[in-house]
C-alpha cells in the first residue's frame, strides 16, 4: 500500500513523500490520527540528513485499520490505540502490539500522546523529593512543568525559574507556588523564598548547559538531587563546582529509567483521562500534516508562546 509520510530532507527543511508500506502478520496496521512534536527531534532537525532516510514523529496516537494475523490478543480494527512506533507524522504505520495500549474512550485523541505521557510519569520519578522539600524547576516548557505537577502536592514549595514570562505563568496555573525571572539573580532569590536552605531537588529542563549549571547552583541539603528533564544532546561544559561541592546527585529520568516502559504508557494515559495535567492548556499549537514543514519550524525554534505541538492527521 502506498502512505504519506514527512521525511527531512536537508537541514530544517522538511518534506511529504508517497512511499510503499508492507502490512507484517505480526503488526498492527495502524492509520495516524495525531502525533505530538517533540523538541529531542531537534538533533537531527539542524542536521543534513545526507543519505540518512530520517522519519518524523514518536509521539503517536492512532486507530487499527488490520490486525496481522500472527498478531495474539484481543485487538480489533476500530480500536484507538498508543504507544512506542513511528513515524507518527505519516499516514499510517505498523505497531508492535506488545509496545501499545488502548486509549481511553473519553479522552481526546490530541491528548492521547502516549510516548510523552509516559516521559511525564518516568520524569516524575525521577524527582523522588522527600516530604516537605524545596523543589525548583529551572524551564517551564511541556515536560518541566508537567513532571514536577504530579509531585508538587507534598513539596514545601515549587519555585518556578524561565526567562518567558508566559512560561512563568503557565507553571503558576500548573502547581508552582513561587517564579523567578531568569534574567535576575536567580540565586540570590531562591535563598530568600527558601529562609536560604536553597533547594533538595532541582528539575532542569532547558536542554542547555547554563540551565544544568544554573540548577546545580541551587541545589542544598542533605544528599542533594538534579533531575535532567531536558534531552542534552550537545557537548556540555559545566562552569561551576556545585556537583562537587554540594555533593549532587544526577539523575537521567529518561525511557531506561523506567521500570516498564509499557506500563509507564498505562499510567500516562489513565492520568490524561483524569485531567491530571490540563492538557488544553499545554498543547498550545496544532497543524495538519500538509504543514508539517512551518510545525518544526516553530516548534524547533520554541517560538513565542509556543509550548507543545501537534500534527493532526484525523
Amino acid at each position: 500500500m502506498k502512505i504519506t509520510r514527512a521525511r527531512l530532507v536537508a537541514a530544517e527543511r522538511i518534506a511529504l513523500e508517497e512511499v510503499a508500506l508492507e502490512p507484517r502478520p505480526d503488526r498492527l496496521l495502524v492509520r495516524n490520527l495525531a502525533s505530538g512534536i517533540c523538541h529531542s527531534e531537534k538533533f537531527n532537525w539542524v542536521q543534513d540528513p545526507g543519505d540518512r532516510n530520517i522519519g518524523l514523529g514518536h509521539e503517536p496516537v492512532g486507530e487499527i485499520v488490520e490486525v496481522g494475523r500472527e498478531v495474539t490478543g484481543d485487538w480489533q480494527v476500530g480500536q484507538r490505540i498508543s504507544g512506542y512506533w513511528g513515524p507518527g507524522c505519516a499516514t499510517y504505520a505498523l505497531a508492535d502490539p506488545a509496545q501499545v495500549v488502548l486509549v481511553p474512550p473519553d479522552l481526546p485523541t490530541e491528548h492521547a500522546l502516549g510516548e510523552v505521557l509516559a516521559c511525564l510519569v518516568t520524569c516524575a520519578r525521577g524527582w523522588q523529593h522527600e516530604v516537605g522539600d524545596h523543589l525548583a524547576l529551572v524551564g517551564c516548557g511541556f515536560m518541566g512543568v508537567l513532571s514536577a505537577q504530579l509531585v508538587r502536592a507534598t513539596a514545601r514549595c515549587l519555585i518556578a525559574i524561565d526567562l518567558r514570562p508566559e512560561r512563568l505563568a503557565f507553571a503558576q496555573r500548573h502547581g508552582a507556588t513561587h517564579t523567578v525571572d531568569a534574567r535576575g539573580d536567580v540565586v540570590a532569590a531562591v535563598r530568600e523564598i527558601t529562609a536560604g536552605a536553597l533547594c533538595q531537588v532541582v528539575g532542569e529542563a532547558t536542554g542547555v548547559g547554563a540551565g544544568l549549571d544554573l540548577a546545580l547552583q541551587l541545589t542544598g541539603g542533605f544528599r542533594p538531587v538534579v533531575n535532567v528533564i531536558s534531552w542534552l544532546n550537545q557537548p556540555l561544559t559545566l562552569q561551576n563546582l556545585g556537583l562537587l561541592a554540594n555533593g549532587v546527585v544526577l539523575r537521567n529520568p529518561h525511557p531506561k529509567y523506567a521500570p516498564d516502559s509499557r506500563r509507564e504508557l498505562q499510567l500516562g494515559l489513565e492520568f490524561a483521562a483524569r485531567g491530571v495535567w490540563g492538557l488544553d492548556d499545554a498543547i498550545t499549537h496544532r497543524w495538519p500534516l500538509e504543514q508539517v514543514d512551518s510545525a518544526y519550524r516553530v516548534a524547533m525554534r520554541a517560538e513565542d508562546g509556543y509550548l507543545k505541538g501537534v500534527i493532526t492527521l484525523s
